[in-house]
């Protein structure tokens, strides 16, 4: 009977090393697929991260050049704003000055000049300025009209407005010549330089 026993303690102990080897090959495997089904989780939940985060980061590159434009065009609109208020001061301060210039003792002496220097860029002769238009404020009309025909005998005389601070302008209609040499056109270029 002991060879029985034997056997059968011998069967009891292959059938447990048995199931210990089967349950570890399954334990195994098991560990196997859970290795491998997380493992493709996290590959799949990397992947969409990844896909997140790349989205997130375009909206965020398209929102920083979107404040980035705004920004730049504010700075462009302030600027161009700033430099308006600058130039217009200029002209203000020009303005004012151009006004004191011309109520001031050397004016008179400018003011031929001016018209001589006009008349010779419309091609006006003294022996004919029938066709020749000189246009003044009507200050300097009325101060300088009677030495001014005596000059340039056949001459019109017409006025301008008084915006034109000074100056003249001259039309020659036979050669179609017409030149400003106002005050007002000297300081609108002289800001907008």
């Amino acid at each position: 009977m002991s060879s029985v026993n034997e056997k059968l303690a011998k069967f009891k102990y292959d059938c447990i090393n048995q199931a210990k080897k089967d349950a570890e090959d399954l334990q195994l495997k098991i560990k196997e697929q859970i290795d491998s089904q997380v493992s493709e989780e996290l590959k799949e939940y990397y992947e969409k991260q990844e896909i997140k985060f790349n989205r997130s980061l375009k909206n965020l590159e398209k929102e920083f050049h979107a404040n980035c434009y705004l920004l730049e065009t504010e700075a462009k609109q302030k600027v161009i704003q700033r430099q308006e208020e600058i130039k217009k001061d200029f002209k203000l301060s020009l303005k004012k000055k151009v006004e004191d210039f011309a109520n001031g003792s050397e004016y008179e002496k400018y003011l031929f000049k001016n018209i001589d220097s006009t008349m010779k860029k419309i091609n006006a002769d003294k022996t004919n300025l029938n066709n020749i238009t000189l246009y003044l404020t009507d200050r300097d009309k009325n101060k300088f009209q009677d030495r001014l025909s005596k000059i340039y005998q056949g001459i019109i005389i017409e006025i301008i407005d008084d915006e034109n601070i000074g100056g003249c302008r001259c039309f020659n209609r036979e050669a179609n010549i017409f030149i400003d040499n106002t005050l007002k056109l000297g300081i609108e270029e002289q800001v907008n330089r």
